[in-house]
Order: C-alpha cells, then sequence, then structure tokens
C-alpha cells in the first residue's frame, strides 16, 4: 500500500483584468470608483487589474466591462445615458450607484425594472448603495452587489 501527499499550488490571488467605463465623469463618481476599487481588492482572492476607459473606441470586447451609472433620478434615463453607444452583452455589468441615503433605496431590484430591449443584452445589473457623506455603506443591498460583482468577475474576467 502507498501513501503519498498530494501537493496542490493554488495561488493565494488570481490577477483578473476587467474594464471600468463611466459617461459621466464628475467627482461624485470619481469617489464612487474608489470606494469600488478599495472594497473590491483582495476580496475572495482576487486582484483586480481595472482598466479605465476613456472613451467608448478603448472598450476591448473580450475583457469583461462594468459600467458606472449614477442615479439620482429616474432610473431608465440614467441607464440609458450610461450605456449609450456601448458593446454592450453577456459580459458586461451594469453597476447602478443610487446615490440616495438608507430610507430613499428602491426595494425593487433594477433588473426587474429596466425591462425594455434595450437593457436585456446585459449581462448583469447591480443595485449599489452610495452617499458622499458615506461612500459605500453597510446595507444589504451592497452586501448583494459585492457578492453578484465578485461572482461576475470571477465567471467573465480574464487570467
Amino acid at each position: 500500500m502507498f501513501y503519498g501527499i498530494l501537493l496542490l499550488y493554488i495561488p493565494l490571488f488570481s490577477t483578473v483584468a476587467i474594464q471600468l467605463y463611466c459617461a459621466q465623469k464628475t467627482d461624485l463618481t470619481n469617489y464612487a470608483i474608489r470606494e469600488l476599487e478599495t472594497k473590491l481588492e483582495g476580496q475572495h482572492g482576487l486582484k483586480l487589474q481595472m482598466q479605465i476607459c476613456q472613451n467608448i473606441s478603448s472598450i476591448q470586447s473580450y475583457i469583461p466591462l462594468i459600467v458606472i451609472c449614477l442615479s439620482s433620478s429616474r432610473l431608465g434615463v440614467d441607464v440609458s445615458a450610461a450605456i449609450a453607444g456601448l458593446p454592450i452583452g453577456p459580459n458586461t455589468a451594469v453597476l447602478i450607484f443610487h446615490h440616495k441615503k438608507p430610507h430613499a433605496l428602491p426595494t425593487e431590484p433594477s433588473n426587474a425594472v429596466l425591462k425594455e430591449d434595450e437593457f436585456k443584452n446585459i449581462g448583469i445589473i447591480i443595485d449599489v448603495a452610495f452617499f458622499e457623506d458615506t461612500g459605500l455603506y453597510d446595507c444589504d443591498m451592497n452586501t448583494r452587489a459585492y457578492k453578484s460583482l465578485i461572482t461576475f468577475i470571477k465567471s467573465h474576467g480574464t487570467k
């Protein structure tokens, strides 16, 4: 009988490339992006290699795309503006930053509201709670958002 030792090499961190695009660049969206990077860095064994896309022509279709959408008024209009002209597909995640205090957050997920044809090819729509005084604050919406985004990145990310 042979008793051996099986050694498995499991890297501590897996580097994953993703693209970030934000059509509406403001101090508030830049703050939201920095907050997101901080929250995601090192989560679940991932090391993110983020490429900030300054314009649509710099987006590479084979790398997952995370679109930042700041929603402060009408959801459909805000998301339409965020994805206008983008190559939308299954490897596209739209992060909707709801710029609201906890008591004013939507109770229905955005993917249940956004039923128009222009949104049907989006890989995943993720709601994120955000406010300029507190950044990405602790709440159930953000807990779900982090889990959904990590799952999306792991399943679509290029290594």
